[in-house]
């Protein structure tokens, strides 16, 4: 708890480290803090919503470790409504949906 607070305190200060976003977030999914994970994502994504990371984060966060398909897929599909103008959201889709595909069949 002492680590997630300091975290927080520095993610709140230093709202554009992207770095240190990431850290934080990897950091609660080794430690299977799935609730604080959701909490952190929304955060991240609010801030940051032109990063890849944040979305791709989320989404494969509800595909692998939550098993639940649906719920990633519309998360991709409202990163591409939000970054419409951006080309590697697109691809990333395209990955995902034969990812989702795989996971389906």
């Amino acid at each position: 708890k002492r680590v997630m607070h300091l975290y927080d305190r520095a993610t709140r200060k230093f709202k554009q480290n992207i770095a240190l976003w990431k850290e934080y977030l990897e950091y609660l999914v080794n430690c299977k803090s799935y609730q604080k994970l959701n909490r952190m994502l929304s955060k991240a994504v609010q801030t940051h919503p032109t990063v890849l990371d944040f979305w791709l984060i989320g989404v494969y966060t509800e595909l692998d470790i939550k098993g639940n398909l649906f719920s990633g897929r519309k998360l991709m599909l409202q990163a591409i409504r939000n970054n419409t103008q951006n080309p590697s959201f697109y691809l990333e889709y395209f990955q995902f949906e034969v990812r989702f595909f795989e996971k389906v069949k």
